[in-house]
């Protein structure tokens, strides 16, 4: 009877083998994950493939997005989402220039202890009606 909880400690580790994989996902490290190119080639990225929603602009509106990932140890950017955004497709189209990011421009990861650790990222992006 006493093997019994092992067996299933065991047995949950091989049936659910992401919850035995779970990684710490640091706030603050030594060195920040960067964009290639630093943080004016990423707005520069970001600018140059977003297209302003017709609904947000025909309604007028504007405002800052802001996006949540994660970079991973191989410099990919992970479980992103809006923490907040005006709505009317402006936050849609900041998460879809963001995953865009992944396809074309792998970030330089994040470091910690001499090792490439996952960091959580906050990027606000604004749009602005010309």
């Amino acid at each position: 009877m006493k093997k019994l909880p092992l067996f299933l400690f065991l047995f949950c580790l091989c049936a659910f083998p992401s919850m035995a994989q779970n990684k710490k996902v640091f706030s603050h490290v030594e060195k920040m994950p960067s964009f290639p190119g630093g943080v004016e080639a990423m707005y520069k990225f970001i600018y140059t493939n977003i297209k302003y929603p017709a609904k947000a602009r025909m309604n007028r509106i504007s405002g800052q997005v802001t996006i949540s990932f994660y970079v991973n140890e191989e410099g990919y950017l992970k479980d992103i989402s809006v923490i907040k955004g005006p709505g009317s497709g402006l936050d849609e189209e900041a998460m879809r220039v963001v995953e865009l990011m992944n396809e074309d421009h792998r970030w330089n990861p994040g470091m910690h202890d001499g090792k490439k650790v996952p960091v959580a990222y906050t990027l606000p992006i604004k749009f602005v009606i010309q």
